[in-house]
């Protein structure tokens, strides 16, 4: 069997635009920063991982680069791509927290690994369990006339899960949208609510009180 050695690491910082500006509770966001992870072997293959933290919850993307960069690439160069839980075992010993950027390594490696063993992403974690996953669109624009474009346009599309972004707006504004999609979907619609730790702790109980009508699947955060 053909021996693999890691030879190559290199992490590409880039930044992904979004169509439009979405708000949350806890801030504008209008497109992802991530670290890209490519390992590559001696032997020609190349495996990538993808680190996207959110700098107001789990980081910055130099963050994780530097983490890959300084912390996780002398321990990687070198080693067999196979070895995924002993690399990872390692990574976790010689660096505290920075998940992200494991979790592009972790990526990296089994989709190396996978091609050593002709084996998908799916099958080295466990096997294909379902065909096809539900569609959750986030409904985040500040125009919401715009959004409710979007929702009709997807709804045509088959999707019936949206996540309403709250608590960037008045309480107000967000039991309108809310009221708005149940009235045109009926209970056709899935609908989930995230503020985004826009919802101040002292007022919490009454406004979600105020949500119970419209039977949202989960209020998030």
């Amino acid at each position: 069997m053909t021996e693999h050695r890691i030879n190559g690491f290199r992490v590409h910082v880039v930044h992904v635009p979004s169509k439009t500006t979405h708000s949350h509770g806890s801030g504008d966001v209008s497109g992802i920063n991530a670290a890209l992870l490519e390992l590559s072997t001696d032997t020609g293959l190349t495996g990538w991982g993808e680190a996207s933290p959110w700098p107001v919850f789990t980081g910055t993307v130099e963050g994780s680069a530097a983490a890959l960069n300084t912390y996780l690439r002398p321990h990687v160069v070198g080693a067999d791509p196979v070895q995924v839980e002993r690399l990872m075992h390692v990574a976790e010993s010689v660096l505290v927290g920075h998940a992200e950027a494991k979790a592009a390594l972790e990526c990296a490696l089994l989709d190396l690994a996978g091609q050593i063993a002709g084996l998908s992403m799916a099958e080295m974690v466990g096997g294909i369990s379902r065909t096809e996953i539900a569609l959750s669109f986030s409904v985040a624009n500040p125009d919401f006339d715009a959004d409710l474009e979007d929702v009709a346009r997807i709804w045509e599309d088959g999707v019936r899960l949206f996540k309403l972004k709250t608590g960037f707006n008045d309480h107000g504004f967000d039991l309108m949208r809310l009221e708005r999609l149940r009235a045109l979907y009926g209970d056709e619609i899935g609908l989930r609510i995230d503020y985004n730790q826009g919802l101040a702790a002292h007022d919490a109980i009454r406004a979600l009180r105020d949500l119970e009508s419209f039977r949202p699947d989960f209020v998030e955060q």
